[in-house]
């Protein structure tokens, strides 16, 4: 048998990259027996029916996944939100930022659109807990050539996915690695206020040695955790929330014990980003349960 990585999926139907041929492949009837679903970043092991097709026969064990976009073993997401046009949203990148962390993935924060802002210094103060809490952010102009050796370093035999808001600049990213990809963009909607979208399913693109994948953009995002789980990984939160008096802090305002409250006074965490944790945890409590 042969191994490969589905890199697309269209219907019924996925492509598999192996030794750097694609090939058309269709799921086996013991995968379908044992409702098996592949998706995009799966590691398969399938046999060729001929030059260009075949039938994928395993579904190796997944490292991680992604529910939405649906993509498996990813090594980063490259998150990518707009400074302007549309307006960034500190909340937006957050809720971004949980799903990834939730599936115990490294996210990448990148801010586009650099170029239509006149004073970076209020996104550069906010995004500073974010670069002493360990993350990596990047402010980019997505028409700057140096763009290409920074990314180029970044994803280098990695499996990678961009995500973020609609119009945030997600194809333009890509088309700015250049190597080749002229993928559509779209324009900024003053009128409705978001993104149009172009990128309507998951694909890989074969990128240094890597895989990258541009992800259908979404205008928000409903968090599949519980309270517990978002007071444990919330962005900037891990480093004191272990310290916390109390197991299973939530880290509300009259918490007591709670190190994450110390952290935001003595303005180690932003209070925006506190702010948004606290919307997020209510928006937690108050959705409908699950039995």
């Amino acid at each position: 048998m042969n191994k490969g990585t589905i890199v697309r999926v269209v219907g019924g139907l996925f492509y598999v990259l192996s030794d750097s041929i694609k090939y058309k492949c269709t799921a086996s009837g013991r995968l379908r027996d044992f409702k098996i679903i592949p998706i995009a970043g799966d590691h398969v092991y399938f046999e060729k029916t001929n030059d260009k097709e075949g039938y994928i026969k395993e579904v190796l064990e997944r490292k991680n996944r992604l529910i939405r976009p649906p993509v498996a073993n990813v090594d980063q997401v490259i998150v990518v939100v707009s400074l302007k046009q549309p307006e960034f949203s500190s909340m937006l990148l957050d809720k971004y930022l949980v799903q990834i962390l939730d599936n115990e993935i490294e996210p990448i924060i990148y801010l586009s659109k650099k170029d239509l802002v006149d004073d970076l210094s209020q996104y550069e103060k906010i995004m500073k807990y974010y670069q002493d809490a360990g993350f990596k952010v990047y402010f980019v102009n997505s028409l700057d050539i140096r763009n290409k050796e920074i990314f180029e370093e970044i994803l280098t035999s990695k499996i990678s996915v961009l995500t973020g808001q609609s119009g945030g600049g997600k194809s333009t990213f890509i088309n700015g690695l250049g190597i080749g990809f002229d993928i559509k963009t779209g324009e900024y909607s003053k009128a409705l206020g978001r993104g149009r979208h172009t990128t309507r399913e998951v694909e890989f693109l074969d990128v240094y040695g890597g895989l990258l994948a541009d992800t259908p953009g979404f205008s928000s995002l409903d968090l599949d955790v519980d309270e517990i789980r978002l007071s444990q990984i919330y962005p900037c939160f891990k480093e004191y929330a272990l310290d916390c008096k109390f197991r299973g802090c939530l880290h509300k305002e009259n918490s007591s014990g709670c190190k994450v409250r110390e952290a935001v006074n003595q303005d180690l965490i932003a209070e925006e980003t506190y702010g948004n944790y606290l919307k997020i945890l209510e928006e937690i409590e108050n959705r409908p349960k699950r039995w």
